[in-house]
């Protein structure tokens, strides 16, 4: 009995989390508490250079590195390199740690990043 309820609770966790809370990324940047510990899916203009990874607003947040605007990207040690998707509109899903603050302590929030797209220009959608 205990077995069949066990699967029953990690089929059902496995699929909630299939699915990421789709959020623009000014909501997790206004409130990154009201995201703590959720699955979200946020795009924005990405600057990575090897381990620094983060996500601003648009492009001129980034220029400026603009952290108020900006989310920073937790990679995992040994993961893929991101270094590609520099410069470029992403969609990123991930895991939002609200008591995490990124490199130098500057972001509001770390997502812990488990996927990763390229995105549309927000203008051009």
């Amino acid at each position: 009995m205990i077995m069949p309820r066990l699967a029953s609770v990690i089929l059902l966790f496995s699929v909630s989390c299939a699915f990421a809370q789709a959020s623009t990324l000014d909501e997790v940047l206004r409130d990154p508490a009201q995201f703590h510990h959720q699955l979200v899916t946020v795009t924005g203009f990405a600057h990575v250079s090897d381990d620094y990874f983060a996500v601003y607003r648009d492009s001129h947040a980034a220029r400026h590195a603009d952290s108020r605007r900006s989310v920073f990207v937790a990679q995992r040690i040994g993961g893929p390199n991101y270094n590609r998707f520099n410069n470029r509109w992403v969609s990123v899903t991930g895991i939002v740690d609200s008591t995490a603050h990124g490199h130098l302590g500057r972001f509001s929030c770390e997502i812990l990043i488990k996927k990763i797209d390229l995105a549309k220009h927000p203008l051009n959608t």
